[in-house]
């Protein structure tokens, strides 16, 4: 009976001896775990820490009043949904420095990703925009009495979206976007949509394509 009592021990007898071994690394173990998470803890103190002192650094700064004295071309582009800054601060931004070309963006997240719809459109808008030297192309200089918003409008115009789709775009109720068609006529010289759009294109604008809304 040795033989099989022996063996029906091994089991109790190698987890023992298992348990012997294995205890002190698990407690090494263990204790490296909780340094690790309060170095974690640690370091995400400091990150926060980082951001509340830039932020509260830059947050009393207000340079609006300075705004309207930029002479250079300028170019802002904005996500729509950024997590971070409200998609009408960069509107706003734009509406400020004269002749400035607003380009809004398909996206959540304030910084972009590499391989994202977004992250390739940038980079397409600023190639565009530096082949025009620098934003000189004549959409953004022409009619130079369309308010920000307006240019917006006039761009999707100029694409031939009705004005169901411009607000899908532009974050906008149809009517809203209905109350600026005959201001905008007005101002481009245009007695009808398609006169306008002609206009509008003879002026530079949808001159690249637009984004695909996701």
């Amino acid at each position: 009976m040795e033989g099989p009592r022996a063996l029906l021990d091994l089991p109790a007898t190698w987890l023992r001896r298992a348990g012997r071994e294995f205890a002190p690394r698990v407690k090494e173990f263990r204790r490296a775990a909780h340094a690790f998470r309060k170095s974690a803890i640690a370091m995400a103190g400091l990150v926060l820490i980082g951001a509340f002192v830039v932020i509260a650094a830059f947050a009393p700064l207000d340079v609006t009043h300075l705004a309207p004295q930029v002479r250079c071309p300028t170019l802002v582009m904005h996500l729509r949904d950024d997590q971070r800054v409200p998609f009408e601060e960069g509107r706003l931004v734009a509406g400020l420095i004269p002749d400035a070309h607003f380009v809004p963006l398909e996206g959540r997240n304030h910084v972009l990703l590499e391989g994202t719809p977004e992250f390739a459109h940038v980079f397409a808008q600023l190639h565009e925009f530096l082949q025009s030297d620098g934003g000189s192309a004549s959409s953004t200089t022409a009619f130079p009495e369309l308010t920000a918003r307006e240019r917006e409008i006039v761009e999707l115009i100029a694409h031939g979206l009705d004005n169901y789709q411009i607000a899908a775009r532009l974050a906008l109720s149809e009517k809203t976007v209905r109350n600026n068609i005959t201001p905008i006529l007005d101002k481009l010289g245009a007695e009808s949509r398609a006169q306008a759009i002609v206009r509008a294109r003879e002026a530079g604008f949808a001159s690249s394509p637009l984004p695909r809304l996701r």
